[in-house]
């Protein structure tokens, strides 16, 4: 449903908890609309999205069945009481290379500031090693830190997933 010129958002001003200043999740009128009009494609994966990425919930993460294997049993209940932990914000604090010394201002189900879309916040193991849930280990993270974190990890796996597929094919 389209919004009339004029129109005002019903859920600006918003309280944040604890922080006693008012927040819109909408930056703009055109957030709201484009929300309303979003395909149904993008409805369902964005309402996956905000469930979280879960092992063994309703929600996929993207990641293959063997490595989601290594996440314990309770990785849901794990995870949201990191995010709580975090008060539902990005808990970087420079360890993407992006902000240091300062933590990153995103906040979970609201648009991003310095990316498109809304943010979603992960839990990042700091260590890249799903077995080790320790709270000391695990850092709520929205997207954009948690990929720029992990973007050395990712290289590493896809070398050496290269390599493994060239030695194949050498076989072959």
């Amino acid at each position: 449903m389209p919004l009339a010129i004029g129109a005002t958002i019903s859920t600006a001003g918003a309280r944040l908890a604890g922080s006693g200043r008012s927040e819109t999740p909408y930056p703009s009128r055109f957030h709201a609309w484009a929300e309303s009009h979003r395909p149904s494609s993008q409805v369902r994966a964005h309402k996956v999205a905000d469930h979280g990425n879960y092992p063994s919930g309703d929600a996929l993460m993207p990641v293959s069945k063997e490595k989601a294997a290594r996440y314990p049993k309770n990785w849901r209940d794990i995870s949201l009481a990191i995010r709580e932990r975090a008060g539902q914000r990005c808990e970087c604090v420079g360890e993407c290379g992006l902000h240091p010394g300062q933590r990153c201002t995103e906040r979970n189900g609201h648009y991003a500031r310095w990316a498109r879309g809304k943010i979603v916040l992960t839990v990042a193991h700091l260590n890249h090693t799903p077995e080790d849930c320790r709270a000391d280990n695990l850092k709520a993270m929205c997207q954009r830190c948690h990929l720029r974190y992990d973007q050395s990890h990712h290289m590493a796996n896809a070398r050496a997933t290269r390599r493994a597929r060239k030695a194949i094919g050498e076989l072959i």
